[in-house]
């Protein structure tokens, strides 16, 4: 997955190294980007139903249903894209634990750094 610098430079970073001064960062920034991508995916209607037809012609009721379906799939490869973010997120306690960082401090990165500044 490409990701844009713009969206969030920790993970932007993360792509060289993650560090014991940067872990809980990244993994923080990687939650809140699954995060963002998973609520925006839940804000845009019920699957199968993103376009409405287009006229009153035969053609319009299947060009509606072969574009839902492909709107469809295109929605569960996000979907498949932010729960890789959450992994790998989830990936970092074991490495975050590994440079000292406490259960707490691991929990508390999240909630401090995107949660509050939203």
């Amino acid at each position: 997955m490409q990701l844009n610098e713009d969206v969030n430079p920790v993970i932007s970073q993360a792509r060289t190294q993650v560090t014991p001064e940067n872990v809980l960062r990244v993994r923080a920034a990687l939650l809140a980007e699954s995060d963002r991508l998973s609520a925006a995916l839940r804000s845009g209607g019920p699957p199968g139903d993103w376009v409405g037809l287009c006229g009153g012609d035969p053609l319009s009721v299947d060009v509606r249903r072969v574009v839902n379906e492909r709107i469809d799939g295109m929605v569960g490869e996000c979907r498949g894209h932010a729960e890789q973010l959450r992994s790998a997120a989830h990936a970092l306690d074991v490495i975050a634990r590994d440079y000292g960082h406490t259960d707490a401090d691991i929990a508390a990165s999240y909630r401090a750094d995107y949660r509050g500044a939203r």
